[in-house]
Parts: C-alpha cells; sequence; structure tokens
C-alpha cells in the first residue's frame, strides 16, 4: 500500500513537472536565449565621445557594456556600465587613442559570453571584424630556458596576443598571456624537459581574428607537432548540431552530426554554475556521441567538441552548447532508486557504473611507462593510442583481475611528443595524456 501511495504521488509530480518547468524545450530557452551580441558597432566619433551600437539580442533584458584604452598595460581607462537598450555612448575619450569595447547580454538570470572585442580610435569607427587575418608559420627557437616565439607578419595588424601554457599538466600549472606589438615574444624561466605550447591572434582597427592552432615545445628544445588543442589546423569540418539530450539528475548523452573525414572528436565539458568550484574534464571519442556521467543535479554545464581529422590536424571548435541536469527526486522510503529524464519526460530507474579510474607512471615516460587501471567491468576492455592529430598509433586488449589491470607500454620506439592513452570498457571510455621525452 505504502509503495502504491508513493508512485500515484509520484506520478502526478512527474506529470506536473513534464509539462511545465523541466520539459526539455522550456530548459533549452532557460538555458540558451541568452547569445553573445554580434554586429558591434562605432559611430558619432566627434573627439571626445563615441556610440557604441550592436544587434539587439532576442530575450534580452539588458546588456552590459565595457570600454577600455588598449595601448596601456594595465590601462588607464575603464567603463564597465549596465544598459536596457543595444546602444551605449561613451564619453571622456581622447583624440589618437586606441580604445575598445565588448558586450554581453543579459536574460533574467543568465547573461552570455562577452563578445569578441572592437577597437576603435577618434575619428576612426567600423562595424564586424575587419579583414584580420589568422597569423600562420608559428615558431619556436630556444637557448638557454629562453625561447623566441615566432610568426609571420598579418598585415593590418596593430598587435598581437601570446598565449603560452604548459602541456603535461592538467589543469596548467603554468599559464602567460601577454602582447606584443612585433611579430615576435621572448618567453624566459622555461624548465628542461617540460612540454610548452603557444597560439597568437591578431588585432586589427576593427575587430580579431581566431586564435591559431597551437604549436608545442619543449622547455630543453625541440617542436612537437602542431594542431593541439586550439584552433582550426586540418582539412575536415567542424561538427554541427550538438545537443544534450536524455538529460538526468546526474548524466546526458552528448552528440552531434557525424563529420566527414573524421578519425575522432574532441571533448572539452566545464561546469557553468556561478560559484561553483572549478570542475572540466576533456574526453577523445571515436564515435559521434558520449554519455557524461557523475553530474550533480539541477547545475548547469556546457560543451563543445572539435573534429580530428583522418588526415592530420582538427577543425576548429563548435560554439559552447549549455544544459542543465534535473533535479534529484528521492524516494523517502528508501526503496527507489528514482530520476527523471528531461529528454523524453518519461520517469526511469537508472543506476550508473562507478567510473574509471586511470593513472599513468611515470608520466613523462622515457622508455617505458605503467597504466593502472579500476573499476573495470566485466565488458571487454580496449586500450588505444593515439597521437593528436587523432591517428591510432597501438591498440591492445585488456587482461584484467578482479576489476584492475597494469599495461606496461614501452615507449622508446615513439618520438618525443604528447599522446592521448583511450581505454574503452562497455559504455565507459576514459583519456589521459602521455607525454614521451627520451
Amino acid at each position: 500500500m505504502r509503495n502504491t501511495l508513493f508512485f500515484a504521488i509520484f506520478l502526478s509530480f512527474s506529470s506536473l513537472y513534464a509539462s511545465t518547468e523541466f520539459n526539455s524545450s522550456s530548459l533549452a530557452t532557460t538555458c540558451l536565449a541568452c547569445n553573445i551580441p554580434d554586429g558591434l558597432l562605432v559611430s558619432d566619433l566627434n573627439g571626445a565621445s563615441a556610440t557604441l551600437s550592436w544587434n539587439a539580442v532576442t530575450g534580452a533584458t539588458g546588456y552590459t557594456v565595457e570600454v577600455e584604452d588598449e595601448q596601456n598595460n594595465p590601462s588607464t581607462f575603464h567603463i564597465e556600465a549596465n544598459v536596457s537598450n543595444a546602444s551605449y555612448q561613451v564619453t571622456g575619450l581622447q583624440a589618437g587613442v586606441l580604445y575598445k569595447f565588448n558586450v554581453r547580454s543579459r536574460c533574467g538570470g543568465d547573461k552570455s559570453d562577452w563578445s569578441n572585442w572592437l577597437f576603435f580610435t577618434v575619428g576612426n569607427g567600423g562595424g564586424g571584424s575587419a579583414d584580420c587575418g589568422v597569423p600562420t608559420g608559428l615558431s619556436v627557437s630556444i637557448a638557454g630556458g629562453v625561447a623566441n616565439l615566432g610568426w609571420a607578419v598579418v598585415p593590418g595588424a596593430i598587435k598581437y596576443t601570446i598565449e603560452v601554457e604548459d602541456e603535461q599538466n592538467s589543469p596548467s600549472t603554468f599559464h602567460l598571456e601577454d602582447s606584443s606589438f612585433t611579430n615576435s615574444y621572448t618567453l624566459a624561466g622555461l624548465q628542461p624537459g617540460v612540454w610548452y605550447k603557444f597560439k597568437v591572434r591578431a588585432h586589427c582597427i576593427a575587430g580579431q581574428s581566431d586564435w591559431s592552432a597551437w604549436v608545442f615545445f619543449n622547455g630543453s628544445g625541440g617542436n612537437g607537432s602542431g594542431g593541439g588543442i586550439g584552433g582550426g589546423s586540418g582539412n575536415c569540418d567542424r561538427p554541427t548540431g550538438p545537443q544534450a539530450t536524455n538529460i538526468t539528475a546526474n548524466a546526458a548523452l552528448l552528440s552531434w552530426n557525424a563529420v566527414p573525414g573524421a578519425a575522432s572528436y574532441f571533448l572539452e565539458i566545464e561546469r557553468e554554475q556561478a560559484g561553483a568550484s572549478q570542475w572540466q574534464i576533456t574526453q577523445m571519442v571515436t564515435n559521434n556521441s558520449f554519455l557524461l556521467t557523475g553530474l550533480t543535479a539541477d547545475t548547469r554545464y556546457k560543451f563543445k567538441v572539435r573534429t580530428n581529422c583522418t588526415g592530420g590536424g582538427h577543425s576548429n571548435w563548435t560554439k559552447w552548447r549549455k544544459f542543465k541536469t534535473a533535479p534529484s527526486f528521492t524516494d523517502p522510503t528508501g526503496e527507489n532508486n528514482l530520476s527523471v529524464v528531461v529528454g523524453n519526460r518519461e520517469s526511469q530507474q537508472l543506476e550508473f557504473e562507478e567510473a574509471i579510474e586511470v593513472s599513468v607512471w611515470p608520466n613523462p615516460a622515457q622508455f617505458s611507462t605503467t597504466v593502472h587501471l579500476r573499476h573495470l567491468n566485466l565488458e571487454p576492455t580496449t586500450l588505444r593510442m593515439f597521437d593528436l592529430s587523432g591517428r591510432l598509433i597501438q591498440e591492445q586488449l585488456v587482461q584484467q583481475d578482479g576489476g584492475s589491470s597494469e599495461i606496461v607500454l614501452h615507449t622508446s620506439g615513439y618520438s618525443n611528443g604528447i599522446y592521448l592513452l583511450q581505454i574503452q570498457s562497455g559504455t565507459q571510455t576514459r583519456t589521459s595524456k602521455l607525454v614521451i621525452a627520451h
């Protein structure tokens, strides 16, 4: 009788849930309606003021505008203002000074990411992005722990932004972002044997370029393969149609349209919730979907995906796709494990496998390394090794003992660089990074 009464109450509540607040279409409207403003324009420049405008965003209740001078670091002129319309009058400008502005939309309690910066000087306006090419020809030369980063000059560029990170720690323990008014940058303080990566973008009067592809290099000298985690560097298209479906309190199915010529796909997933502790994972998959588990109920997340091309290199990233997990419904009797599937509005009993644990030591590896696996299920398990272009280097079945396994990989026959180890066991897939440095 108690179970019958509970399910009657639960099904009534579930019906109300599915028909009102938590159906998938209303969820998409809540989380995805606050788009990034585009069509940025500067007009009515009169020597001391300018009108900043952009295309109105459907559903926006207001906007936040940020204005800075660009030629001082740090900026000596900074304004951040909230406005209700798609324009803003900025005053106090000085002739001959280079300024920049960007804008984000607000939709109720939500807000978009910032737009790209738009650059202007008094007497010069502009809208959208100018023909500011992505820097090419990135190179690295190293001597005595100092790296000289260089790239080809971009016509019309007034400055460049450089970003440098160490590659073998996740998250990176070394991060630098700086500007240069020439097509080179000197980076000191490198550690021998540590792998780094850098990318660069160009800034023109009326806009900025996309980032270049990452270029990898070792603090001891020597370049790795280009085409890492950054802008596009291959001959295949970026994925389209990214979506999150079958969303429950602690899982979601991430999918996108298959790309012709794709060798694999690379996912980046982050927690979006304001005030929440940092949470980010990266994942490489061979199919155009990924079951994401271990999420927190009633929490916002976002993901993006890129294509690893069969012939080497990769596409650009998709835009971030946002979703929100369902609230958790707990049976007060403790006799049922219930959660709500948002994607098809059905109540289901779901149990998720314990996540596979992967550790690799030593890493970086010189001649060999050992992959330690725990919590493997009873289904066949495969270990695959890929280079950064997505090319399969090695594949082997994993022999397990009581849900655990240790695999010794001999690395002396491989070139120095960064590789990805993928462990697939049933529906679970985990990816770890391996650095080889002889």
